[in-house]
């Protein structure tokens, strides 16, 4: 019974206090919205995955993409591809190594990390790794644009 009473007296202070409600109310409202990528970023860094949950198995920027093959990675542009392997999958990045022979003779150290939710892809032939920001790469693109780059493929 003293739960209901207390119920009552609640409720009656609601009703003569609607303005006081309302704030109360938005401001819980807000609070737990506020609340919520904060805790998903402690969730996903506990549990050491990918802020954006899932790994991707292509990456696309204007005028190539990286696609998953196997343990190997493929950089298909218009008129060439590159062959990567895949070194390492963490949290945040996808890091490649290059396979394909190049002019410059740093060609068999290069790397390329790809960001895992989608940003700004970066390389590096040195060492220590000196990172260099080389495009911007982005999990999903447009359907016309992904059936153009799929011609490039064949």
């Amino acid at each position: 019974m003293p739960i209901l009473a207390w119920l009552r007296t609640a409720l009656g202070w609601i009703k003569n206090n609607p303005i006081w409600s309302l704030v109360g109310g938005a401001a819980s409202i807000l609070g737990l919205v506020a609340g919520v990528p904060p805790a998903w970023l402690a969730v996903s860094q506990a549990l050491n995955i990918p802020s954006c949950v899932t790994y991707s198995n292509i990456y696309y920027d204007s005028y190539s993409h990286f696609k998953k093959e196997g343990n190997n990675w493929t950089e298909y542009q218009v008129d060439t591809k590159y062959l990567f392997r895949e070194l390492s999958r963490l949290r945040d990045y996808i890091t490649l190594l290059n396979l394909t022979p190049r002019q410059d003779p740093r060609w068999a150290t290069m790397l390329v990390r790809l960001p895992v939710c989608g940003g700004t892809a970066q390389w590096t032939y040195e060492n220590p790794e000196n990172w260099v920001d080389l495009m911007t790469v982005f999990r999903n693109i447009s359907s016309a644009e992904a059936a153009e780059q799929a011609n490039w493929e064949k």
